[in-house]
């Protein structure tokens, strides 16, 4: 059987699955990564904020938010990357979920360097 008129297929080889498959497990390593970060700075943040330490607290709770953001994030990536490495026709929907993903994180990286960069700027002119 051919395929449909007008339907493009996606499918890798077994290489390009395993190469999928190291990418998935590099993503989630990194997703987890940020997750703990993500939480230590949380629990920072409110130690901060217990000692009133209030500036601190609320930048170190801003920090373990975005960190949490970024790990789910990447674990969604690592997800993807890893249905593309497991499963049979279906890699076009999966590799797109996962550009996706990796776009998302990093258009958030680029708004947070922005901000910092703004914030970086406002203290240096009127600090």
């Amino acid at each position: 059987m051919g395929s449909s008129p007008g339907k493009e297929e996606l499918e890798f080889n077994d290489r390009q699955k395993q190469g999928f498959g190291g990418l998935a497990t590099a993503l989630r390593a990194a997703g987890a990564a940020f997750l703990v970060l993500g939480l230590a700075r949380l629990v920072g943040g409110v130690l901060d904020l217990v000692r009133a330490s209030w500036g601190l607290g609320i930048l170190s709770l801003a920090e373990g938010l975005i960190a949490l953001v970024l790990g789910k994030v990447l674990l969604t990536g690592g997800d993807d990357a890893n249905f593309v490495a497991e499963t049979r026709g279906y890699d076009k929907p999966h590799l797109l979920n996962f550009v996706g993903s990796v776009t998302f994180y990093l258009v958030l990286q680029f708004i947070v360097a922005a901000v910092v960069a703004l914030v970086l700027a406002g203290i240096l002119l009127w600090g």
